[in-house]
């Protein structure tokens, strides 16, 4: 079976990449500038998933030009940057990092 094909939009941290290599074909963008929305759109079409940031607009538009894409993983805590019922429609799933900074803002706040 082949490995699926993950594009990551912007720099993530490098265990991270270790980890998706070991089960997937991997593009990954390793700057903190993304794509434009072409760009996106034009190496979102051989992906079957996509790792995104908070900054990327994953809306229905792109989400037509990269009709393989099945699942958005969002590196943020919600999904306002996912046009969640497009994705919906079109049968990608969507997951994002809830939680991730609970434990971080607790910290900050016991040091006010």
């Amino acid at each position: 079976m082949a490995k699926p094909t993950v594009l990551v939009t912007r720099a993530i941290p490098r265990a991270a990449l270790e980890l998706l290599a070991r089960h997937a074909n991997v593009d990954a963008k390793e700057a903190d500038a993304g794509y434009t929305p072409d760009e996106l759109a034009a190496r979102g079409r051989s992906a079957d998933a996509i790792v995104a940031l908070l900054t990327d607009r994953i809306d229905d538009a792109l989400l037509a030009r990269c009709p393989g894409v099945k699942i958005v993983a969002n590196v943020a805590v919600g999904n306002d940057n996912v046009d969640v019922a497009s994705a919906a429609r079109r049968r990608v799933v969507g997951t994002s990092t809830a939680g991730g900074l609970t434990e971080a803002t607790a910290d900050f706040l016991f040091e006010l």
